[in-house]
């Protein structure tokens, strides 16, 4: 997801020597990917890097369980969908050349996926438990992000403020309260969903749907939001140029443990939350939330730092550019 970055490194990715090409004497310390000083927890030892399909960059993933995992992604022409058995991962084929930013599901043979391209904006794809197939989309506006609570109801939010559900049977567009950017969407039920962005200028950028109408909350920091993930609707994150927690009453800007900027977030309980992101450099970035506070963990892959999902606290996977995946058991 999050059109800008994902263009930005798709044009690095055909530039820049992969991470097998790397010199490992040169730029950050070899074996965390980051700043040679930095301070990382043990679960270093418990993520690995896994055989990929794909040299594409991979910017969203979901799963149905440990046997039935999507990742999405794709290159300035070409949409990419691979998925996970259980056992490895492989390439399944799509109905369009759109660069896929997200994908979520409510069972194996539900799974939903949108993408973009300069031709292809506002493309909705879905999976029916044979085969992808493209979906009539009420917006031409570019897609960053969707989650639902269910089958008949999945909320997409992308460009522009541009926010469309699907009830079942037809995707139609609802009013938005803002025009500016919103990347990540999450919610705990079909009555308290989040939306996170930001403007033009970079400023945060948060709404919220009640069931009835979205509307637009402040934010305790300025800095842009890329994803949104939560426990319950007391216990929301948001993460980007800066790491905000709703309490149910209130957003707070919580102390992280980096400055790089944060893309996906995922967990497993309220003392067990992921972040991954990446630096201008483009190097990976990965956090862990213990319950007290966010620790740097070091990355086996450079080039992850995109999306994160997992079955379970024993049981998380991260993507990223040049087709990386690894995975946390």
């Amino acid at each position: 997801m999050r059109t800008s970055s994902i263009l930005a490194l798709c044009l690095a990715a055909c530039s820049t020597p992969s991470s097998e090409n790397r010199d490992a004497s040169t730029g950050p310390d070899a074996s965390t990917g980051r700043d040679a000083g930095r301070q990382t927890d043990s679960r270093i030892a418990a993520w690995s890097g896994v055989a990929s399909p794909t040299t594409d960059g991979l910017y969203g993933i979901w799963g149905n369980g440990p046997d039935d995992i999507w990742a999405v992604g794709g290159g300035l022409s070409n949409g990419t969908v691979v998925h996970w058995d259980g056992s490895a991962w492989s390439n399944v084929a799509s109905p369009t050349s759109g660069l896929f930013s997200a994908v979520w599901g409510s069972g194996h043979e539900d799974v939903w996926a949108v993408s973009f391209s300069p031709s292809l904006d506002g493309t909705i794809e879905h999976w029916d438990g044979s085969v992808w197939s493209n979906v009539a989309s009420p917006t031409t506006q570019i897609l960053e992000d969707l989650w639902g609570s269910g089958p008949d109801d999945v909320w997409a939010v992308g460009q522009n403020g541009a926010i469309v559900h699907w009830n079942g049977s037809a995707w139609s567009s609802v009013r938005s309260p803002t025009t500016n950017v919103l990347e990540g969407v999450w919610g705990s039920g079909p009555d308290d969903v989040w939306a996170v962005g930001y403007s033009d200028s970079g400023n945060a950028t948060i709404v919220h749907w009640d069931g009835s109408a979205w509307t637009m909350l402040s934010s305790p920091a300025p800095h842009m939001l890329e994803g949104v993930w939560g426990t319950g609707p007391n216990d929301v994150w948001a993460v980007g140029g800066a790491t905000l927690h709703w309490d149910g009453a209130s957003w707070s800007n919580v102390a992280s443990a980096t400055s790089d900027l944060l893309v996906g977030v995922w967990g497993s309980a309220a003392d067990d939350v992921w972040t991954v992101g990446f630096t201008l450099g483009a190097e990976g970035t990965i956090e862990h939330w213990d319950g007290s506070a966010w620790s740097t963990v070091a990355d086996p892959s450079p080039n992850v730092g995109h999306g994160a999902w997992g079955s379970g606290p024993d049981d998380v996977w991260a993507v990223g550019i040049d087709g990386a995946i690894i995975h946390y058991k």
